[in-house]
């Protein structure tokens, strides 16, 4: 991962080496093949939704850009929870022992305790499971 911060300038992380087991690989691999999947019909859908939403919001002679550009975020959203419905929920029902959630990563600045302006690494572990044990092997204890 790389981020360009205000004052600390571009900041490289690799996170390399995140341990999955050869039973689990290839689960992860289709869980970001399904979320891929999902952002990619949430596109396919959400354009003409919002779309039909700029046109129904037309016959107003007061509809402004801005407002088009919300019907088209909410027409975005329109078809995310629709790919979601009709793709993601009914593949992780009937497939759940062949999918699991991919580990995501992402860098954030923040302000220490001590005052100091820091930037941290943040690692998100969808299955309970392997946060427990990925928790148990750096020392950390779990709510």
């Amino acid at each position: 991962m790389k981020e360009n911060f205000k004052g600390f300038g571009e900041v490289r992380v690799e996170v390399a080496g995140i341990p999955y087991c050869l039973e689990c690989f290839p689960r992860i691999r289709a869980g970001k093949r399904l979320n891929k999947l999902v952002w990619t019909f949430s596109i396919i859908f959400g354009i003409p939704i919002g779309i039909l939403l700029i046109m129904a919001a037309m016959t107003n002679q007061n509809t402004s850009f801005v407002m088009c550009g919300l019907l088209i975020a909410l027409g975005w959203a329109a078809g995310y929870g629709l790919a979601w419905l009709f793709i993601k929920l009914p593949a992780r029902v009937l497939l759940k022992k062949r999918i699991i959630e991919p580990v995501d990563a992402w860098l954030i600045k923040e302000e220490k305790k001590d005052k100091r302006e820091g930037i941290s690494v943040v690692l998100s572990i969808p299955n309970k499971q392997y946060a427990q044990k990925f928790a148990l092997a750096n020392g950390v204890q779990m709510p």
